[in-house]
């Protein structure tokens, strides 16, 4: 695998690589940079084939040795995530070889690695972790203006490895029940998403689910040992809570099936401390070699309460007024909650939503 590093990345790797002259396959070629975002520094690998992103946000200074390595496993992990079948990603990986340091001085190149590093930056700031942000950056329209050729580099990417001629998605999934108890009843949603996304990403396929699109609003996981009493609490990079009960961890990087369902299958999901919206996930099934394209919606039931609705007792009272109201509170209800998105539950339309829940 040949890796062509900008001056700025040679800089931090101190090398003083010569540039690749012979011709090489552009599918096992990749270009790196290293890019400042105020105090963060972002790592970004750019496929030349492609323009694939693998993008590094927590690199310190005794990482630069083992960079190769931190790479390919990064690599694995997005590609993982989108449920690309191992046994290509093993291929892939082997074919490409051991990783060679060249130096960049392709201009096009250099043209195109820059804008991923635009793709990286934003998606640091909307993001949390390497996949997240490497899945963001994988979703960013790229091509050419003049020649309106623009495409995903993660659809382009895929097409690649689909040549080897072996099933493109093929992973292990855990189907989830997810339950909101409210007043007078509850709403459920089961969905279907690969065992190797972090709980972040879960948490991104339940908001989905449920039409929550706020992805400033806090969240945190609460999981159950056997014995019905909590046994850890998964909070977010920048949230100051604790819990009594169980020890706090951060759970950037933490795949579900690092927990699920040798220890856990049973846990909490809070969202929006204000609204204080608590659902009950429940493991329904786990399948070993699952074909198809995931995450979907498998079935569900139920209105899903508004975002800033005020929480339960809001979600009532805004209910009430819909059904009970003057005609003019009725239609000033139902105005506002369409514009944040209350709608009769449909299936197929929120799975279109679950389906990209982690492309973004």
């Amino acid at each position: 695998m040949l890796i062509h590093c900008t001056k700025r990345a040679c800089e931090r790797l101190k090398i003083t690589p010569s540039v690749a002259e012979n011709e090489f396959n552009p599918l096992y070629s990749w270009r790196l940079n290293v890019i400042e975002d105020g105090r963060k520094r972002l790592v970004v690998f750019m496929n030349d084939a492609s323009r694939y992103c693998i993008v590094l946000d927590n690199i310190k200074a005794k990482d630069w040795a083992k960079l190769p390595k931190i790479f390919t496993e990064r690599l694995r992990d997005v590609l993982l995530a989108e449920q690309i079948n191992p046994d290509i990603i093993d291929r892939y990986l082997s074919e490409a070889g051991t990783v060679e340091y060249f130096r960049n001085n392709d201009k096009n190149m250099t043209a195109r690695i820059n804008k991923a590093c635009e793709a990286a930056r934003l998606g640091y700031r909307n993001h949390n972790g390497d996949v997240d942000i490497s899945l963001f950056a994988n979703y960013y329209l790229v091509g050419s203006k003049d020649e309106k050729n623009y495409f995903e580099p993660s659809e382009r990417f895929h097409s690649m490895l689909s040549e080897y001629g072996l099933p493109l998605k093929r992973c292990r999934a855990f189907e989830f029940e997810v339950e909101l108890e409210i007043k007078g009843g509850s709403v459920f949603r089961k969905i279907i998403v690969p065992s190797e996304i972090a709980f972040e990403q879960l948490a991104n396929a339940i908001k989905k689910a449920f039409g929550w699109w706020d992805y400033k609003k806090q969240f945190h996981f609460l999981l159950y040992g056997n014995n019905g009493y909590t046994d850890l609490f998964l909070i977010q990079e920048d949230d100051p809570s604790s819990f009594s009960e169980a020890p706090s961890v951060v759970m950037t990087g933490i795949k579900i099936s690092d927990l699920v369902p040798e220890k856990y299958r049973v846990f909490r999901f809070l969202y929006d401390y204000n609204a204080q919206w608590e659902l009950c996930v429940t493991l329904k099934a786990d399948y070993y070699n699952y074909v198809g394209e995931i995450p979907q919606l498998k079935s569900g039931a139920g209105n899903a309460p508004p975002e800033d609705v005020g929480g339960a007792e809001g979600y009532a009272e805004f209910l009430n007024a819909l059904q009970n109201g003057k005609y003019a509170e009725r239609q000033e209800k139902a105005r506002w909650g369409k514009s944040y998105g209350y709608k009769e539950f449909d299936v197929e339309e929120v799975n279109k939503a679950v389906e990209r829940s982690l492309k973004w």
